[in-house]
C-alpha cells in the first residue's frame, strides 16, 4: 500500500517536472542536489552498477538519482526506506513505444500533438504523454496494451 501511495505521488511530481519548461539557473539548481541516504546509495550502486554522471536529489517524498546508464539518461526514485519506487526516461523515438499504445492514443486524442514522452517502469511500464493543442495542455497515460486514460492537466 505504501509502495502504491509513493508511487502515485511520485508520477505526479515526474509529470510536471518532466514536461515543464521552466528554466533554472545553475545557482538554484547548486541548492537542490543533495546527498541520498546511505540505503538508497547502497540499493542504488547494486542495481545500477556503472551508472555515471549520478546526481541526487531529495525532497520530502522521495530520493532521485538522474543518471547515464547503458548509454541512455534514466531517473530512479527511491523512498526513504531505499526501495526503488520506479525509474523514469525521456522517450526521443516513436519506435520504443508498443505500436498497439499509439494505435489507440491517436485514436482517443485526435487533433492533440505530442510535445513529450515520458517512460515510467515500475513491475509494469506506462508511458506518460503531453498532448496539447492550442488550447489545452495535459498528460494522457498509456499502458502498453494501449489503454489510455487522461493523468493531469498542466
Amino acid at each position: 500500500m505504501k509502495k502504491t501511495i509513493y508511487s502515485a505521488l511520485l508520477v505526479m511530481a515526474l509529470s510536471v517536472n518532466a514536461f515543464a519548461e521552466v528554466k533554472v539557473s545553475d545557482k538554484k539548481s547548486a541548492k537542490k542536489e543533495a546527498k541520498a541516504s546511505s540505503v538508497v546509495l547502497s540499493q542504488f550502486s547494486s542495481t545500477f552498477k556503472g551508472a555515471e554522471d549520478v546526481s541526487w536529489e531529495v525532497s520530502s517524498k522521495f530520493q532521485k538519482a538522474t543518471f547515464i546508464f547503458n548509454g541512455e539518461k534514466l531517473s530512479a526514485y527511491y523512498n526513504f526506506d531505499g526501495e526503488l519506487l520506479g525509474t523514469t526516461k525521456v522517450v526521443e523515438e516513436y519506435t520504443e513505444i508498443s505500436p498497439v499504445a499509439l494505435k489507440s492514443l491517436v485514436k482517443s486524442y485526435p487533433g492533440y500533438s505530442i510535445a513529450g514522452i515520458v517512460k515510467y517502469s515500475t513491475d509494469e511500464t506506462a508511458y506518460y504523454f503531453n498532448l496539447k493543442n492550442e488550447k489545452e495542455n495535459f498528460v494522457v497515460k498509456v499502458s502498453p496494451d494501449g489503454y489510455a486514460s487522461f493523468f493531469k492537466n498542466l
